[in-house]
């Protein structure tokens, strides 16, 4: 049975990021069922880890600890309940990335003197973790978006850290596919050099969105295919999302719902980071006020639960609660539930009316079951260019510059023109249908 190991990490808290790893395996199986399928785990402690994986292990993955880990867990802080870290949990994080750095490099190396010092570091998981990554038939790096840099101090280690496991791969001389990413704005002169030397040496690498593509290709100067986000082909197969609603007391039958994801979204490339999230929240908050105030009834989605407080979406959304009057409070709703897996959470956005998504899987999974949204857009290429892809741009606003009114007017202009919206989802599904079998192709060749 061939082993397969998905990177680079196992997040069924991110309801995105886990269809990802799923519809990755789905995409391998038609190429060869005879499969056996690891993902790397997430987390800093044991709670965390668990959460991160249940769901996929009891779909029979193996789950196996990374070689690198986040730095966090030289102080845990990732399990603080705040948006923003301290001075000190830099300083910790940078004395144990400078660490990671020394023994992870050495495990690059073809000397085996040097490699032996880098595995006096693992523990005895992490060397059975190593012993996968030299047996594995394919290294396959799941879709999404974390390969982009904006010129920051720490954009080397960040690149260095995300792409590791990538490294490793070509260190063994392993297969590596990309699937469908968001790739760039990549700047800094090692950060770059880095990025082409790991994308350059992969047998595939594919991109989601045409802007990416051409970033990839003119920028980078490396061989790409687009292929659309492997999100797009989550199959709605719960059937109980109408009744979980109602349960919940939303007046489905009543109101028009619309559904909100948010992010605790840091603004790393503002002056003012914390005014910018103070002004996002804002205007959620007012845009909820447009929209009760027009009877519909808003539903916030605590879409992604973690790892750590800047992935968990329950932070942003208490900070938009919090401001709202009880009466407006108790015209909305809150779905937080961590049972929920990316396949129930979708199945409940086929309930709404209209989607408002800060998490941009909020907005695919919602497009996948015909309700129309509008995306804001947070770091890389991918919500615009995905919208842009889907003949959609005007639905999409950077989260620096939206206002509450432009949020609600949009929402009033998609479902008064719903029908011309559901065409333009419908011919993108016509793409989506007859690209997925070259996909395939592609990946069967290199397997072969």
């Amino acid at each position: 049975m061939k082993e397969i190991i998905i990177i680079p990490g196992c997040t069924d808290l991110n309801r995105g990021d886990q269809a990802l790893v799923w519809e990755t395996a789905e995409l391998i199986k038609a190429v060869n069922s005879d499969t056996n399928f690891t993902v790397l785990e997430s987390g800093t402690n044991p709670e965390d880890i668990e959460l991160q994986s249940r769901q996929t292990k009891k779909l029979g993955y193996t789950i196996l600890p990374k070689i690198l880990r986040h730095p966090s867990r030289i102080s845990n802080t990732k399990t603080k309940k705040s948006i923003k870290y301290t001075k000190v949990d830099y300083v910790l994080w940078g004395f144990q990335s400078v660490v990671d750095l020394v023994y992870t490099s050495a495990l690059l190396s073809q000397f085996s003197v040097i490699n032996n010092f880098g595995k006096l570091f693992l523990s005895a998981s992490q060397k059975e973790s190593l012993k996968r990554f030299q047996e594995a038939e394919l290294i396959a790096v799941k879709g999404g978006g974390f390969i982009h840099a904006y010129g920051r101090a720490s954009d080397f280690y960040t690149m260095y850290f995300s792409l590791y496991h990538i490294l490793l791969a070509h260190r063994y001389k392993k297969n590596v596919i990309v699937f469908p990413n968001s790739i760039g704005p990549v700047k800094g002169y090692f950060t770059r050099k880095l990025v082409k030397f790991v994308l350059g040496n992969c047998k595939l690498v594919t991109v989601r969105e045409q802007v990416s593509l051409n970033y990839v290709q003119e920028n980078l100067k490396i061989k790409a295919k687009l292929y659309p986000d492997l999100g797009f082909y989550l199959k709605n197969t719960a059937t109980d999302g109408r009744k979980y609603l109602l349960d919940k007391q939303v007046p489905l039958d009543s109101k028009r719902t619309v559904g909100i994801t948010l992010r605790p979204y840091r603004f790393p490339n503002s002056q003012d980071p914390e005014q910018r999230y103070n002004e996002y929240i804002a205007e959620i908050q007012e845009f909820v006020k447009l929209a009760i105030e027009n009877n519909y009834h808003p539903i916030f989605f605590a879409h992604t639960l973690g790892p750590g407080s800047h992935e968990d979406d329950r932070l942003a959304i208490a900070d938009v609660r919090k401001r709202l009057d009880q009466n407006l409070l108790q015209n909305t709703s809150y779905i937080e539930d961590f049972d929920l897996n990316c396949v129930n959470v979708m199945d409940l956005y086929s309930q709404l009316d209209f989607m408002v998504g800060t998490r941009f899987h909020s907005v695919i999974f919602a497009l996948n079951v015909n309700v129309p949204s509008i995306a804001i857009a947070y770091g890389g290429n991918k919500s615009f260019g995905i919208m842009n892809d889907m003949k959609l741009p005007e639905f999409v606003y950077p989260i620096e510059k939206f206002s509450g009114k432009t949020l609600y007017s949009l929402m009033e202009s998609g479902i008064e023109n719903k029908q011309i919206y559901l065409n333009k989802i419908k011919d993108y599904r016509v793409y989506l249908d007859a690209i997925y079998s070259e996909f395939i192709e592609d990946v069967r060749r290199i397997q072969e």
